[in-house]
């Protein structure tokens, strides 16, 4: 007996314990779906500089047209649009988003302020305060065949004392800034011809300020984040950390030392972000979280030059950004000892074969197949492999004893039969690094190779890989639905990661993308995720990440990369994972011009002209607009006078109606079925209401071509034919126009 109440006391223990682990494992679950989905609430825009190109140059004085193309999630439609020139706010534009639209565009006209190279910056604020920033549109500033002052306009500036304060007139000013009418906005930057004595204060610098102040911090400085297993993984955050303030950075010995403001006790860890000339954004280095107050990080200079700095703070929901600074950095500061080594296989040669394959590994690790691919070849022509369709270069962590081993074996294959070639060993000294070809051989193949030491990374995602790291693999893309809510179902990238060994500590995951058509290099989208945490979080196995694309009707292609910070930041990348973005959608604007109305008739003796009390709605496919009402138990009559005349919409609606006149419906495909509709009513009460101009009318296109060829660039005007009825005789105008305009794709 005792042994079997021990038998029932045990197995009473473990049902207790496993129930309490099930309960943990739903409410973990609970609490993860609850957070991806805050996640994905707080998923930033996606902004990019589209016009002009990066490095254009134009004189001092004149303006660059500055267009720019922003993302965002319909239920956080972006509200502002930030303008960042040389690390100083420069404009701030509200955006007003067509309803429905899941993309937008902003645009300025620069004045380029002075001589030399600036860069800019754009940020999109959406309706949550997140903010998503653009990589930077470097440009030259060339001298000009007039010296002109850039004048920031205050609030209260007018024409008339902007001309007064430079000793010019309101004629001049016009002249010098077409467009800019009599009351320019206050935050924006207009010409003005240049003093004799001298430049204002009120002008913005010549040169981009370097970063002199002296910063007086007592607190610890803030350490490199080391990606554990759990790196501070918040499951129970539901909102992102505020964002850091008041950034200030100071250069000494080509040290720089960055501080600003902790205002978040939620924050896992920061980042901070640079942006040189010519170069994409990157993140520099991801620190652990400050237990409050000034937090500051220094670090080496990577360089002589010019560069934008921010600090992020990040959370497993979402990120948020500080000011952007400028330092410049003197030309006496190295640009950076050696990083690592780059081997470029520069031949494979064989008498035996038609067709070759290797495996080569670098200081003992896995072995790379050269080309990459099961099911890929490198042909041999006249004894040589062809290597110019293959990537065929790798970095390599400088090895601590200063000597690179390399061993390995090829294939090729002599008609149908396979042969192994011959295998190979080779150990290079840091004396052999200096880019000079030299020859493994092994067998009756011959492989030449070539090593120098490179730094700072200069790696290019698409070929570059360091092969002592474990390699992300299965990389796809598929989309969550999820089913009622389609504003809320996203595109997901998922692949799997297995460090080597297990343990490391030191590798992580990055995604970068590229956008094909624009030929500009790869770019971190990173950007666009809730957190680097959740990629993080697991040491091994499945991985998966929101992404949020960038524009429509591009070619985008995605790397995964695993990443190690020590002893030297290097990269292993997956395969190219191509996509095709969506057809960007078109909008067709329906303007209700007027109603003629001939004759109207009213009561037993009706017309020719009697007075109607009206109230009407106008439609376009699923969108109506109702104006005025009908009354209600006679309490209420909001009705319109209307006779005989010609009447536009914006008249017959109310003051207090956003654009009475215009309806816009949004098409993704290329066949488009548009139809227009009105509906207007003689108020009769308490007798029913007589309808009259009761148009129904329908526009089908098959394709987007046949609708451009139809509406032109600037739209196409439209007449009903005489319309009558026993109320009233009624001719319809009404105008429809393509957005964004096909001739001209970017608003000027």
């Amino acid at each position: 007996m005792k042994f079997k109440s021990a038998c029932l006391g045990l197995a009473v223990l473990l049902a207790v314990i496993l129930g309490i682990l099930i309960l943990l494992l739903v409410g973990m679950q609970y609490l993860r779906q609850r957070q991806q989905q805050i996640q994905i609430d707080y998923l930033p825009p996606s902004i990019q500089i589209t016009s002009p190109q990066d490095g254009v140059s134009a004189p001092v004085g004149n303006y660059l047209s500055i267009v720019s193309a922003f993302t965002f999630e319909a239920q956080n439609p972006v509200k502002t649009v930030e303008w960042w020139l040389d690390g100083t706010r420069l404009e701030s534009h509200p955006v007003q988003a067509e309803a429905g639209a899941l993309r937008a565009y902003d645009t300025f006209n620069l004045l380029i302020p002075s001589e030399g190279t600036h860069m800019l910056l754009a940020r999109a604020i959406n309706a949550r305060g997140v903010i998503g920033t653009s990589d930077p549109l470097t440009f030259q500033g060339s001298a000009g065949d007039e010296e002109f002052l850039a004048v920031k306009v205050k609030e209260g500036d007018t024409l008339e004392s902007l001309a007064a304060d430079h000793d010019t007139d309101a004629a001049t000013l016009q002249d010098l800034n077409p467009g800019m009418g009599n009351a320019p906005a206050p935050g924006t930057t207009v010409k003005a011809p240049m003093k004799p004595e001298g430049e204002p204060a009120a002008t913005l610098p010549n040169k981009p300020p370097a970063a002199g102040i002296t910063l007086v911090t007592t607190s610890p400085i803030l350490q490199v984040a080391n990606p554990t297993f759990l790196p501070g993984f918040n499951l129970l955050a539901a909102v992102p950390p505020e964002a850091p303030t008041n950034l200030q950075g100071e250069v000494k010995d080509c040290r720089i030392k960055l501080a600003w403001e902790d205002n978040s006790d939620i924050e896992t860890g920061y980042e901070i972000w640079v942006a040189a000339p010519g170069a994409p954004l990157k993140r520099m280095v991801t620190l652990e979280p400050n237990p409050g107050g000034t937090a500051w990080f220094e670090f080496q200079a990577q360089g002589p030059g010019y560069f934008l700095y921010w600090v992020e703070a990040v959370n497993s929901i979402g990120r948020q950004g500080s000011n952007v600074i400028t330092i410049n950095t003197d030309a006496g500061c190295p640009a950076g000892a050696p990083t690592h080594l780059q081997i470029d296989i520069l031949d494979i040669a064989s008498s035996s074969a038609e067709r070759v394959y290797c495996y080569i590994s670098f200081n003992n690790a896995p072995e790379v197949r050269l080309p990459l691919g099961d099911g890929n070849f490198i042909p041999v022509k006249n004894g040589h492999g062809d290597l110019t369709a293959w990537p065929h270069s790798f970095a390599l962590s400088i090895p601590q004893n200063n000597t690179v081993a390399l061993s390995g074996e090829c294939w090729g294959w002599a008609g149908q039969t396979l042969n192994l070639l011959g295998a190979f060993a080779s150990s290079m000294g840091s004396e052999t690094w200096d880019g000079t070809p030299r020859q493994m051989q092994g067998g009756s193949v011959a492989v030449s190779l070539s090593i120098t030491s490179q730094g700072p990374e200069k790696s290019k995602m698409n070929y570059v890989n360091d092969a002592g790291i474990a390699e992300p693999y299965n990389l796809r893309l598929y989309y969550d639905e999820l089913p009622g809510d389609p504003k809320k179902s996203h595109w997901v990238l998922s692949w799997e990661f297995d460090p080597i060994p297990l343990k490391e500590k030191w590798e992580f995951d990055d995604i970068y993308w590229v956008d094909v058509n624009k030929n500009e290099g790869w770019h971190y989208i990173s950007r666009n995720e809730p957190s680097q945490s959740r990629a993080r979080f697991f040491a091994y196995g499945k991985k998966e990440e929101l992404v949020n694309y960038v524009g429509c009707e591009r070619q985008i292609q995605f790397i995964v990369s695993a990443y190690r910070l020590e002893p030297a930041p290097h990269v292993r990348t997956t395969g190219v994972l191509g996509y095709q973005t969506p057809q960007c959608p078109v909008h067709l604007e329906v303007k209700f011009d007027s109603l003629e109305i001939p004759w109207t008739g009213e009561g037993l003796s009706p017309g020719p002209c009697d007075e109607l009390e009206i109230y009407y709605h106008i439609r376009v496919n699923d969108q109506t607009k109702s104006f005025w009402s009908d009354c209600s138990f006679g309490v209420g009559c909001f009705v319109l006078p209307l006779s005989c005349g010609t009447y536009t919409f914006k008249e017959l609606a109310p003051d207090y109606f956003q654009n009475p006149d215009t309806i816009w419906a949004t098409f993704y495909y290329e066949e488009m079925d548009l139809e227009i509709a009105t509906y207007f009513y003689d108020d009769d009460y308490p007798l029913s209401d007589d309808l009259f101009a009761p148009y129904n009318l329908r526009h089908v296109w098959k394709n987007r071509a046949d609708a451009k060829a139809e509406l032109g660039c600037d739209g196409k005007s439209y007449t009903t034919p005489l319309y009558e009825n026993d109320t009233a005789n009624s001719i319809l105008h009404y105008t429809i126009s393509m957005l964004p305009n096909p001739c001209n794709p970017y608003p000027k």
